[in-house]
Formats: C-alpha cells, sequence, structure tokens
C-alpha cells in the first residue's frame, strides 16, 4: 500500500532543519547582487529541447511533501522544460494588479523522472489553492525534477555558483482530475517575460496539468552526500495550460547538471505560486457475513461510514483515488456462478457490480486503468486471474486453469499471484502473456505483496505444525529467500524497509503483527495477543490489521509503539485497505 503524507505542517520543521545544513555549509550559494529577501514567483513554462549530465542512477534522493524520508528516480539527461520567471498582470474593472518577480535570474530547468519498475510514491488528494481558486486534486506519478538554472541569452552563462539562490528545486506531479472546487483568472490575464517585447493578452485554462513541490535533492558524492535544501518549503507551483507567446528559439540553461544549449519550442504551462494541504487519508475495510458491509474513516480516528450494506460474502478490497472495489462470494455459496466484483465512490455513492456471474472471486487489486481479481473457482471450474478496465468492459481471462489464486497484487508491467491449490508463485504481463512461475514447492501461500525488487508471500503452512514461512523471490525469478519462519501467517504488506504480517496464532489470542527488515534480520512483534488478525495494510507511518473474531480495526506505529483500536463493534473485519 501506498504511504500518505502528513499535512504540510512537516515542511516548517524540514526547513528549520535544512536552515541549519546551510548554517554548516552544506551546499549553501550566495550570488553578488541576488536579493536576501525573495518568493517564488509566477513562472512561464516551455516544451524545449536540451541535454545535461545528471548523476548516475541512485546517487540523488529527493525529499517532498508526499514524501518526507525521500525516494530514489531515474532521471533522464533531455532537457524537455523550461520555465522563465514573469509578470503577471491582472486587468480588473477597477484596475490591475501587476506581480513582478522577485529573483528574476531564477530559472527552471525540467528534466523527466521516473520511478524504478514496480514502485510508486504516495501522491495523496491534494487541496491546492493559488489566485485563480481552490480545488482538490488527484496526482499521478512523478514526472519532472525541475532544477534552480541560470539563463544566457546570448551564450552559457558562466555563473557561479551554478545554482541561483532564492529557488528551490521541484518534484513535479501530473494533475489526473479536479474536484470539489475550480480555477478560473480573476481578469484578463498577461504575461511578460524576456522572450517577450511588451506584455501579450492570454488565455488560461482552468484545468491545472502539473502540480510541483518544492523540493530537497541529496546527491551521493565521493566526499559524502550534499544537501540542497528547500528554500520556501511552503510554496508550491500549480502549472495551467493555454498561455500563447513569443519564444526565443535558442537560450542557454546552466545549473547543477551542467551546461546546455536550450531550444525552446512552444509556450506550455502558466505557474502560480500556489498552497497545498494533504487532504486526510482514510481506511477502508469489509466485514464478512450474508449482510456484509464496506466501511470507512478517517485515518488519525473518527466516525465510521458504511459505503456499502447488505453485501454477500464480501472478502478484499483495493481502493485507488476514485473508488472502491471489493468482491463478494457466491451469495448462496460455492454452488453456482454468483460471485460479483463491485465498487463504490470515495466518500459515498450508489455502489456497482462491475462483474458478474463470477464463481468464487477473492483478492482484487486495481492501478490506474484496470481491476484485476483471482478467481479460485470453488470446484465450479479451475481458477483464473481476470482483468477489466476501470471504464468497464468484458473483463479478460490473463491466466486460466490456475489452482485456487488466493492473493493478487499488481505493479506497473505484471500481475501476481499465488495458487494455494499447487502452492506456486506467479506473474502475468498486463494485458496478458505468457505465465510464469516464480517459486513451486511452497505451502498453502496466502497473502501476497510486491515492491520494486522482489515479489513477497506467507505461507501458513502445516496448520497443526506451526511451520509457517515469510519469503521473496527477485521480481523476473530467481532465488527464494525465508525472511521469517514460524507461527501460522496469513496477510502481508511491505513498505521501504520493511516486511509486516499478522499471524493468526495457534488459539484466539495468540495472534501476532510481525515485522522484519526486507533484506532478513531481527523479527519484532508489533502487537500480541491478538485474537484473530486476518489482513493489514502499511502507510509509512503506521501498520493496520482487521481482528476477524474481536471485531477491531487497529493501528501501530510502524517502528513499534503503542497498539490503538480505531473501530470496534465490527462483524467479522477480513480484508483492510490505505487510501485517499
Amino acid at each position: 500500500m501506498s504511504m500518505l503524507p502528513r499535512k504540510r505542517t512537516w515542511k516548517g520543521a524540514l526547513a528549520i532543519l535544512c536552515g541549519v545544513c546551510a548554517a554548516a555549509g552544506v551546499a549553501a550559494t550566495t550570488s553578488p547582487g541576488a536579493s536576501a529577501k525573495v518568493q517564488v514567483d509566477h513562472h512561464l513554462c516551455y516544451t524545449a529541447g536540451g541535454k545535461f549530465r545528471p548523476p548516475a542512477t541512485g546517487a540523488v534522493r529527493l525529499i517532498d511533501q508526499f514524501s518526507p524520508n525521500g525516494f530514489v528516480p531515474i532521471i533522464r539527461p533531455a532537457l524537455v522544460v523550461h520555465c522563465n520567471p514573469v509578470t503577471k498582470i491582472i486587468r480588473l474593472p477597477a484596475g490591475q494588479k501587476v506581480y513582478k518577480p522577485t529573483n528574476p535570474r531564477a530559472h527552471l530547468a525540467c528534466l523527466p523522472i521516473s520511478l524504478p519498475p514496480g514502485t510508486t510514491v504516495p501522491t495523496p488528494k491534494v487541496t491546492v489553492g493559488n489566485q485563480f481558486g481552490q480545488a482538490t486534486v488527484y496526482l499521478g506519478q512523478p514526472n519532472l525534477l525541475c532544477l534552480p538554472s541560470w539563463k544566457g541569452l546570448t551564450g552559457p552563462p558562466n555563473v557561479k555558483p551554478s545554482t541561483p539562490p532564492g529557488l528551490s528545486h521541484f518534484t513535479c506531479y501530473p494533475v489526473t482530475d479536479t474536484s470539489n472546487g475550480s480555477f478560473k483568472a480573476p481578469g484578463t490575464v498577461l504575461l511578460k517575460d524576456e522572450f517577450s517585447p511588451k506584455p501579450v493578452r492570454v488565455a488560461i485554462s482552468t484545468s491545472p496539468q502539473e502540480l510541483c513541490l518544492p523540493t530537497t535533492k541529496i546527491v551521493q558524492t565521493g566526499a559524502g552526500p550534499k544537501t540542497y535544501p528547500m528554500v520556501d518549503p511552503a510554496t508550491d507551483l500549480l502549472c495551467f495550460g493555454g498561455p500563447k507567446t513569443p519564444i526565443k528559439p535558442k537560450v542557454w540553461d546552466e545549473n547543477q547538471f551542467g551546461t546546455s544549449v536550450v531550444h525552446i519550442r512552444a509556450t506550455k504551462w502558466l505557474c502560480l505560486p500556489s498552497t497545498s494541504t494533504t487532504a486526510p487519508g482514510h481506511l477502508y475495510w469489509v466485514d464478512y457475513g450474508t449482510s456484509g458491509t464496506v466501511n470507512e474513516m478517517p485515518i488519525g480516528g473518527g466516525s465510521v461510514t458504511s459505503l456499502a450494506t447488505g453485501q454477500k460474502h464480501a472478502v478484499s478490497l483495493a481502493v485507488d483515488n476514485q473508488n472502491v472495489y471489493w468482491t463478494n462470494y457466491a451469495a448462496s455459496g460455492p454452488a453456482v456462478p454468483g460471485g460479483t466484483v463491485s465498487r463504490v465512490p470515495l466518500g459515498g455513492g450508489s455502489p456497482t457490480i462491475i462483474a458478474g456471474q463470477q464463481n468464487w472471486p477473492g483478492s482484487v487489486a486495481v492501478d490506474d486503468t484496470n481491476v484485476y481479481w483471482g478467481d479460485t473457482g470453488a470446484g465450479l471450474s479451475p481458477g483464473s486471474v481476470d482483468e477489466m478496465p476501470l471504464s468497464v468492459a468484458p473483463p479478460t481471462t490473463l491466466a486460466s486453469g490456475q489452482a485456487y489464486p488466493v492473493s493478487v497484487a499488481v505493479d506497473a508491467t505484471h500481475v501476481y499471484w499465488v495458487n494455494s491449490g499447487d502452492g506456486t508463485v506467479n506473474e502475468a504481463p498486463i494485458g496478458g502473456g505468457s505465465v510464469t512461475t516464480l517459486a513451486t514447492g511452497q505451502v498453502s501461500p496466502d497473502g501476497l505483496a510486491v515492491d520494486g525488487t522482489s515479489v513477497y508471500w506467507v505461507n501458513y503452512g502445516d496448520p497443526n505444525a506451526g511451520d509457517g514461512t515469510v519469503n521473496k523471490v527477485p521480481l523476473g525469478g530467481g532465488s527464494v529467500t525465508t525472511l521469517a519462519s514460524g507461527g501460522y501467517p496469513v496477510a502481508i504488506a511491505v513498505d521501504g524497509t520493511h516486511v509486516y504480517w499478522a499471524d493468526q496464532g495457534v488459539n484466539p489470542g495468540t495472534g501476532l503483527v510481525r515485522a522484519v527488515p526486507l533484506g532478513g534480520g531481527t523479527v519484532t512483534d508489533l502487537a500480541t495477543l491478538q485474537d484473530d488478525p486476518t489482513s493489514l495494510a502499511v502507510d509509512g507511518t503506521n501498520v493496520y490489521w482487521v481482528d476477524y473474531n474481536a471485531g477491531t480495526v487497529n493501528a501501530v506505529p510502524s517502528g513499534g509503539g503503542i497498539v490503538s483500536t480505531l473501530a470496534s463493534g465490527e462483524t467479522n473485519p477480513i480484508a483492510v485497505a490505505v487510501g485517499p
């Protein structure tokens, strides 16, 4: 599950910390004539071409509001966007307002970034406000790193240091959806930058395309890590398409990644200084039974809301930025095909069956384009792993003839599942292709999770022996590693540092929630004396689980601490997920 960040208040603390770094001489920069007081300017951005020399993959870590522990991107050398500080003029019936740059020599050069295959960073629902209004937006995965840069109109700037002061690095995220608000310029907009001899009247789209967050960049060098802290942690850039302004075909950019001639192609965005707050995340779970429910509550605690009622044996769920998805076993048992895959909008609405007449659907997963589930077959037919577009179309069978696929996970390229019936761990490409068996000879494999390097699963083992295991195998196949042994593990989750699992214990009251480092090592008990922990999820801060017999939803800090009961009185909660 993805980690959800705290609210923006963390930035103030990081700014103080990075101020201490600068005082100690870490990446502190000055420039003759630079103003001591600057603010984040409006920026006019252009599609562009150029080439820089970023450090080797793995040498740069980026820290922003969504990833307080940072992430390591793959940085491409080709420049794709160049941004100038710009004067913005708003003409109103009562006159005009002029917003001039406070740091006119500080530009942005933006390079494409991506994440290692199979990895994601948290991209929560965010409420963004600026002079054009306020709205709640959903975001995709980071796609640009924008570096503060000097610009030369006639040749390389040749300015030292290589980074202009007063402007942060920015990590940018594509805006995939806007809701609960709107943006609109309060009057006629005119723009003027170094490419234009006079202000130009422009039309601005009301739909933002990119949100750029101030970022601390840490570069590993031969002399150790070098940190470039945020300058203004509280101000983002929200970018709108639409402006048409003059261009200068050829300029030069210079920054920490080198100097490049830049070919300007067309105006792309107007980026407004903005503030954002992360909308609170939620916990979601399903209660099993003939009158089961799908439920949500704020992650920090609060009232429980039932999003769907009257569900027949709801057993699994998954969450994206818009909906909760879940599976119901056949309404009257595994006698006739009657299982369903359903969804309901976040926050409530009308539940919809998107796939009916399934044999015995169990585990469900979702990505940006499809929903996936394992149909165990339950004696009606061999099991299958199925895929359906989020737009809803007839399901596609990715893998047939499977022996009771009980847990499904997905990354950017593949779907993964475990077959309890034949003790295998398998993968198939999204969209269809050959099935690859990653591991065989597993004893009652159950919960499954995936990160950027490995597939993880638990083996329940012999129900009378307590010989379960926690295991991993590299993506694509390789040697199986056993990370932990013993007990009765049934569910698993991973974050950037640890593997977590629920152990049902030999008797009620002996269940555990446990953790081990991703590479193996000492096992830590995060919670003991649980009745029947059945499913768990993580968000980078806490581990959450449901206890089927006790009827509770619980949390504990991922590093250990006090166990909290967030909800009680539930009727056999069987699956839990974290989402917006």
